[in-house]
């Protein structure tokens, strides 16, 4: 015979009004353990000695071997029968089975069994959590046991009365907060994968995938998982969540190396998440190929898992104190992120050793601090990515407004060029023609005078020719025609050149051309401005690069202030037009180096 006296719980009444409602009842239940699966009407038997109590009043009973029993009775008041749900939050019990008291048989009848170890349409109504349908009858009351079967490890059963219209309203509520959380998890991580790729950023591209795995860890602890995409199995549900844990971790590490530089920043905390990363990776592939293994050694699994989360925690903390010395705002933005999310696991690994009731935590903590970890760290590289991007746009306006400076530079040169040309041949070439023209008109005429006169303008046109288009260049070679050059400058002025060349065939007649004039411009500044009386010129092949320097032992100048010169600017430009270096350097009274390297395969 049924006895009701051990149950020493008040009987939980509903309210006698109409209103739609939801009920605590933690208050109105009393918790038993067995160390043996039982009928629910053994545990009436006050000489059973595998009967122990749970903690009351607490729905977190912490890591346990036994199985638990949960006794309510539910006393309807009111004139009208009442279609209730029976709510158990913790998608993660192996096992549930509810029971109904049987008045006629005088016993407990079974009513569902359902559980996380069973396929999913086994459960009554087609929800990630457990809800069972309870009918109460006017005027009556109802006595219920629940069966909870998580043996070898963290007991927790959340359980909430509801009337089953107001459960179905909240429920669409609660399902578009996590479609929208879900779908912004990956609007962010294929957002920032996406931009990763194209800025090759792989801060961005290992938090897309912490991104990535945290909402699909979520996905699974929520139970979404086991509703959605493997419902019909019966056994992948925690082996799935530990393996994604697993992987969640390792993205973690990998992101927080990236993001803080740990390997430049601070070797030792770098070295440390390496170790930690590996016994992960370990642990993943271990449990991959030994699955019947991990499927039986679950528990011990994931405590392995959370010692290792655990102990990476303290070490990335003391790395970021490092690292504070060397740059603020990154470990700045870091430890108020992974704080969020630190505070929601040690909330739950709190609850999971039965020190904090999952009463008083109605939303689950990772979810919230994943959240607001997420939401920190996409806000700070949205930030980034637009200082990169004002950045960007500065150094292009600034090298386009160097690139006008450059054409206009090369412009007042060639104009410069054309007006020198066009002096000396008013200047020199036309006085000297009219001096011709003179002796042409006198009656007697100085034949070997007048052809020395001819050959002398003869050359002088030439030369300035060549000065517009050296032929010779074309026909001797770079190195060859510098040689002339600097052979007509030994001529006119007591410089010593020193020069070396190696033997180079340039197939691009353009490189060739425009490296010439850059040495040709360097030749005349250094006649004109540097008061130098050595140079020395080497013309060398690095590889598939063209090397020319060219080096004074003249005055110097200070380049801060005299950078802006349109010869340097000219032959800078001249070096643009084939993608080619050019670098000056020069102190006063310390001469004027000069660099030209240019790919000769282009």
């Amino acid at each position: 015979m049924f006895s009701y006296s051990v149950y020493s719980r008040k009987t939980t009444g509903l309210p006698t009004d109409n209103q739609q409602y939801k009920y605590d009842i933690k208050n109105y239940i009393q918790i038993f353990q067995t160390s043996q699966d039982i009928h629910p009407n053994d545990l009436f038997n006050e000489n059973a000695s595998f009967i122990q109590e749970g903690k009351q009043n607490d729905f977190s009973q912490g890591f346990s071997h036994n199985y638990f029993w949960i006794i309510f009775e539910l006393e309807n008041p009111a004139k009208k029968n009442r279609e209730l749900y029976l709510e158990i939050d913790n998608p993660h019990i192996d096992t549930l089975e509810v029971y109904a008291w049987d008045s006629v048989r005088n016993t407990f009848q079974l009513m569902y069994q359902c559980g996380d170890r069973m396929k999913f349409h086994t459960r009554p109504i087609n929800n990630r959590r457990f809800i069972f349908p309870i009918e109460s009858v006017s005027n009556s009351s109802a006595k219920f046991a629940i069966m909870v079967d998580k043996r070898n490890a963290s007991v927790s059963f959340p359980m909430m009365i509801w009337d089953r219209i107001y459960f179905d309203t909240e429920e669409k509520t609660n399902n578009l907060f996590y479609l929208l959380y879900f779908g912004g998890i990956l609007f962010i991580a294929v957002f920032a994968f996406t931009i990763g790729l194209i800025m090759r950023n792989y801060r961005l591209i290992f938090y897309s995938f912490y991104a990535g795995l945290m909402g699909f860890y979520l996905f699974i602890a929520l139970g979404f998982a086991f509703q959605y995409i493997y419902p019909d199995s019966d056994s992948l549900n925690n082996y799935i969540r530990s393996q994604v844990m697993i992987l969640l971790l390792i993205s973690f590490i990998a992101f927080t190396i990236s993001y803080l530089n740990l390997k430049q920043n601070h070797s030792t905390g770098y070295k440390a998440q390496l170790i930690i990363a590996g016994i992960l990776t370990s642990f993943f592939i271990l449990s991959t190929v030994f699955r019947d293994f991990a499927f039986e050694n679950i528990v011990l699994l994931l405590k392995a898992v959370y010692l290792l989360i655990f102990v990476s925690f303290p070490i990335i903390l003391w790395s970021v104190v490092k690292i504070f010395k060397k740059i603020e705002f990154q470990p700045r933005i870091y430890l108020a992120a992974v704080s969020m999310l630190f505070i929601g696991v040690s909330i739950v690994n709190l609850i999971e050793f039965g020190i904090i009731n999952e009463a008083f935590v109605p939303v689950n903590p990772i979810l919230i601090g994943s959240i607001l970890e997420l939401f920190i760290f996409s806000i700070s590289f949205i930030f980034e990515i637009k200082w990169i991007n004002d950045k960007k746009n500065a150094l292009l306006k600034a090298a386009s407004e160097q690139q006008k400076e450059l054409i206009k530079a090369f412009i007042q040169g060639s104009e410069n060029e054309g007006n020198r040309i066009s002096k000396e041949l008013h200047d020199n070439i036309g006085s000297r023609l009219a001096l011709l023209k003179n002796q042409l008109k006198r009656p007697t005429i100085n034949s070997e005078k007048l052809n020395q006169d001819v050959s002398d303008i003869f050359s002088e046109i030439k030369n300035i020719s060549n000065e517009l288009s050296p032929n010779s260049l074309h026909i001797l070679g770079l190195a060859k025609s510098t040689k002339s050059l600097i052979d007509t400058i030994l001529i006119a002025t007591e410089l010593q050149i020193n020069f070396y060349a190696e033997e180079i065939l340039i197939l691009n007649k353009h490189i060739e051309l425009q490296v010439f004039r850059v040495i040709q411009e360097a030749l005349h500044n250094i006649q004109k401005h540097s008061e130098a009386k050595t140079i020395d010129i080497q013309i060398i092949k690095e590889d598939s690069k063209l090397i020319v320097t060219i080096d004074d032992d003249g005055k110097g100048f200070d380049l801060s202030r005299q950078f802006t010169g349109k010869g340097i600017k000219n032959m800078k430009m001249r070096m643009d037009s084939v993608n080619g270096h050019f670098d000056l350097s020069s102190q006063i009274n310390k001469g004027t180096h000069i660099l030209i390297s240019v790919n000769m395969d282009r």
